[in-house]
């Protein structure tokens, strides 16, 4: 398809209506780029050891208390950030963790 030229009287010239081309390609192909050397992901890992760690301080009767608080108010998407940990009753962090909680309903509406 071919791009549409009218005569502009002004400038003495055709002008032509649609984009203009570029000076000079672009030749930058991915496979120009040089790929840095990865290293090769293990077959397994085992998390056992870290994990027993852990595990090895909650017991099935064990009394686990909440802590958490309010990181961030995204009041745009109605969401906030929560950092929250676990404390057993000997007050030892047994869990951790970060979390981002949605509102279905707005902000003035709690009250």
């Amino acid at each position: 398809m071919s791009v549409k030229q009218v005569f502009a009287p002004i400038l003495g010239r055709n002008i032509s209506f649609g984009r203009k081309h570029p000076a000079h390609k672009f030749s930058t192909q991915f496979h120009t780029y040089k790929m840095a050397s990865l290293p090769i992901p293990p077959v397994s890992v085992d998390y056992t050891q870290k994990a027993s760690l852990a595990l090895s301080q909650v017991y099935l009767n064990d009394q686990l208390t909440l802590c958490a608080e309010i990181v961030d108010v995204y009041e745009s998407v109605n969401t906030i950030d929560f950092k929250y940990y676990f404390e057993n009753q000997d007050n030892i962090k047994v869990a951790k963790g970060k979390i981002q909680i949605g509102l279905l309903i707005g902000k003035d509406q709690l009250k």
